[in-house]
């Protein structure tokens, strides 16, 4: 079976700019005429067609490319379709701007037709890397093109909830968002957060055993190990390393060792197979921060855990999940690429291009909109604002987006071409 998308014609009910083009005047993208091009290549023989846009499955993504297609539709004027999956993500936007398919079974990637199924994606990070370099390296005419950056950069790092934070500073003058606070030798960090009861099982319930998580890693495992010398985090059977499971659901940082877990050590919850909970395993032992490492069982746990437990968690930026809390970063000593690729992940996490991208011919078929994309830049506080209204407002991304061009209207003014301009192709 091959990759299934859904495709749906994008708009929102009725026009939101006021001087926007009539429906009945926007156009399909077309491949004649294009004057630079002496041979009619494969892709121009699947033109007309609506221009489309891949919307990869996280919020940010979803609020930016809202935006963008209004603004499209409306003011370049082209008909427009969206689409995505459950579940897409960079990969799949990659392999449809470059016109690709995947085999599920055999895991065969097909770029040959040279027709790309979608035009634009916003919202990449570069997780992806190797097959970036692959697809570029085995298809290069056919490639998606980077844009650059969006406006923000991505982060994946470990948060504390402003309210414990205001009340630790308040009372004691100890910011808990530097990580020196949670050195259990000098400070005291758990009597600001819920105490850690590990037989509970309204709270084991809700996590995942051990065995079901990232300790069963090998290679996780043994990184830790040689990072840190913590023969007493991993266990060792027959040369393979995994993480040693305390209680069954969690893992105990050297601090909480042998101590009252209840009245010294405080909860770090993460989410799927327990996303970055080995980096959490790194500072805690480097650090000396007093952590019990739990694995939430499902995606609603893992969202709904933080506001019931006073804890500090996993979470990346930008995403709504954890919004209502304020949550603070807590700040570690700056990225260290060489230790990071030494196994060693004491230092924070290295921050993430969050970038736009085109597909190879879309210069060719609607250079204005190329332009568009390009000049498209919206900082953390414009995004995190459209999210944090969706999760108030439960409403559709298209009515948030289209507020927030009704209130930015000098902002977004600058990302339109100018009629007069040379655009330059690729």
């Amino acid at each position: 079976a091959w990759l299934l998308l859904m495709l749906h014609f994008a708009e929102v009910e009725g026009d939101c700019l006021s001087d926007a083009i009539p429906l009945a005047q926007r156009k399909n993208l077309t491949a004649l005429d294009l004057p630079e091009l002496a041979v009619t290549a494969n892709w121009m023989l699947t033109y007309p067609r609506p221009l489309s846009i891949f919307a990869p499955d996280w919020a940010a993504a979803k609020a930016t490319t809202a935006v963008l297609e209004i603004l499209i539709q409306e003011r370049l004027g082209y008909l427009l379709l969206t689409s995505g999956s459950a579940g897409a993500t960079t990969l799949d936007a990659m392999y449809a701007l470059g016109g690709c398919s995947v085999n599920e079974t055999s895991h065969d990637l097909s770029c040959e037709d040279e027709a790309t199924n979608d035009h634009v994606s916003l919202g990449w990070t570069e997780s992806y890397q190797l097959s970036w370099d692959l697809l570029h390296r085995e298809y290069p005419d056919i490639a998606p093109r980077n844009l650059g950056n969006i406006g923000y950069v991505g982060t994946r790092s470990i948060y504390v909830p402003s309210s414990l934070q205001q009340e630790a500073y308040q009372a004691e003058g100890l910011p808990l968002h530097v990580y020196l606070s949670y050195n259990s030798s000098v400070h005291n960090p758990a009597r600001y957060f819920d105490q850690v009861n590990v037989s509970n099982e309204s709270l084991t319930s809700r996590l995942k055993p051990c065995n079901e998580t990232r300790l069963m890693s090998r290679s996780l495992m043994t990184a830790y190990f040689q990072a840190t010398g913590d023969s007493e985090g991993v266990d060792t059977l027959d040369g393979v390393v995994t993480g040693r499971c305390f209680e069954d659901f969690y893992w105990y940082a050297p601090a909480c060792r042998g101590l009252s877990i209840a009245t010294t050590c405080l909860m770090f919850f993460t989410g799927g197979d327990g996303w970055n909970m080995e980096e959490g395993m790194h500072k805690a032992a480097a650090w000396n921060m007093p952590l019990v490492i739990g694995v939430a069982k499902t995606d609603q746990d893992y969202a709904a855990l933080p506001f019931e437990v006073s804890s500090i968690f996993y979470w990346w930026v930008p995403d709504a999940t954890f919004l209502a809390l304020k949550p603070m970063e807590i700040i570690f000593p700056g990225h260290d690429l060489t230790s990071w690729r030494r196994g060693d992940q004491r230092s924070a996490a290295k921050q993430i291009s969050v970038d736009k991208y085109v597909s190879h011919d879309l210069r060719h078929l609607a250079p204005r909109v190329v332009q568009l994309v390009e000049n498209f830049q919206m900082d953390l506080s414009m995004v995190n604002s459209m999210l944090e209204e969706q999760l108030n407002t439960r409403e559709a991304y298209s009515l948030v987006a289209c507020r927030w061009l009704q209130s930015n209207t000098q902002t977004w003014q600058t990302w339109l071409p100018k009629a007069s301009e040379c655009l330059p192709r690729f």
